[in-house]
Parts: C-alpha cells; sequence; structure tokens
C-alpha cells in the first residue's frame, strides 16, 4: 500500500515516522467524545477530595488537567474556548452546576496543580539522569530494528 506523505515530508532527507495526523492524535489538546469525557472525568475520591480543598475555578481546573493527563500524560496551556464542552461537563457534574465566573488560573496556580497531578498519578519530573538513561536505551532499541515506529520508549514528563 503506497504512503502519501505531506509535501514537506517528500522534500526532506528526514526520516518520517508519524504522519502529521499521528503527531496530532499525541500531542495536541483532546478532543473527548461523551464516553472518553465520561471515563477521563471519572475520578477517585482522593482525587475528589484535592479538587473539594481549591476554589471553584482552581477545582474545575484542576479537573479538566487531571483528565487530560490521564487521556494524554502530559500537560496543555489551555485556552478557554477550546475546553468549554469539557468545563461545562465537569461543572455539572462535579461542581453543582454553579455559575459562577471562572478564572484562569495563573501560571504559578498551574503549576501547582501539574505536581498535584503528578503526585496523585505517581509519576515524578524527568531530570537529567532519567533522560540520559531513556535516550541511552533508545539507542540501543533503534539498533535493533530498521522499523522505528515499532519501539516505545517509556514516557518522560519534562
Amino acid at each position: 500500500m503506497p504512503i502519501n506523505l505531506p509535501d514537506e515530508t517528500k522534500s526532506s532527507h528526514r526520516l518520517a515516522i508519524l504522519s502529521q495526523q499521528e503527531i496530532d492524535d499525541l500531542f495536541e489538546l483532546p478532543q473527548f467524545t461523551d464516553d472518553e469525557r465520561e471515563l477521563y472525568f471519572d475520578f477517585s475520591t482522593t482525587e475528589l477530595s484535592v479538587m473539594a480543598t481549591k476554589t471553584f475555578s482552581g477545582g474545575v481546573y484542576l479537573a479538566l488537567e487531571l483528565g487530560y493527563f490521564k487521556a494524554k500524560r502530559q500537560f496543555f496551556n489551555i485556552e478557554h474556548p477550546k475546553v468549554m464542552t469539557d468545563l461545562q461537563y465537569l461543572i455539572n457534574r462535579y461542581f453543582g452546576g454553579r455559575n459562577d465566573p471562572l478564572k484562569v488560573p495563573s501560571r504559578p496556580i498551574r503549576l501547582i496543580n501539574q505536581r498535584t497531578i503528578l503526585e496523585l498519578l505517581n509519576y515524578r519530573i524527568c531530570n537529567k539522569d532519567v533522560r540520559e538513561e531513556l535516550e541511552s536505551k533508545a539507542k540501543r532499541i533503534a539498533m535493533l530494528s530498521t522499523r522505528p515506529s515499532s519501539f516505545c520508549v517509556s514516557c518522560c514528563i519534562t
């Protein structure tokens, strides 16, 4: 089956492992179906108790970031209009449908939320030693296969 590559890939001498669609699927903001929304925004009692310690806006955005992290194992710069459906779902399900104005969290609050999420899900920040170990592992695995897309290296949060 012939592979149709984007024009910029055809003219490049670089190896194209993933299509643009695959890259978007991995790294773009999640676009949940109703079923996915129920799955990724289903929180444990511990997660709910942490959300309850926050202000209304802080709790809603913590819930949003937690669901997105569960789905993609990464953090996003969230733009309010792009996530309205998810925000409304969370407000209706966990915050009694409140109509209070939502305030986008500041950078320090987002960083606190990210550390909280990492702790809740037992993740850690990738330091220099871990990054070097992963790079070494990827190089060893790459020598074993001529198909680079056939291997996977463990996730590293940066």
